[in-house]
C-alpha cells in the first residue's frame, strides 16, 4: 500500500539481492524478482560473467512464476 501512495503510476515492482561474486571478481550470481501484482510476477537467478570490461548475462534460472 505504502508503494501505491508514493508512485502509484507505477505499474511493477523490480526487487534485487546483493550480489555474490566469484573470488576472481569475474563473475555474480544475483536474485531478481519482479512483480506486477501481489499475485503476479517471477522470480530469477541470474549468473554474470565480466568480459572485456562488461557484465554478460551467461544463464538464468527461473524460482517461480505466479
Amino acid at each position: 500500500k505504502v508503494f501505491r501512495e508514493k508512485f502509484p503510476g507505477a505499474k511493477d515492482r523490480l526487487l534485487l539481492s546483493r550480489v555474490g561474486f566469484s573470488k576472481d571478481g569475474a563473475q555474480a550470481i544475483v536474485y531478481a524478482a519482479q512483480l506486477w501484482a501481489p499475485l503476479d510476477g517471477v522470480g530469477n537467478v541470474i549468473w554474470l560473467s565480466k568480459k572485456d570490461g562488461k557484465w554478460i548475462v551467461e544463464d538464468m534460472f527461473e524460482c517461480w512464476l505466479s
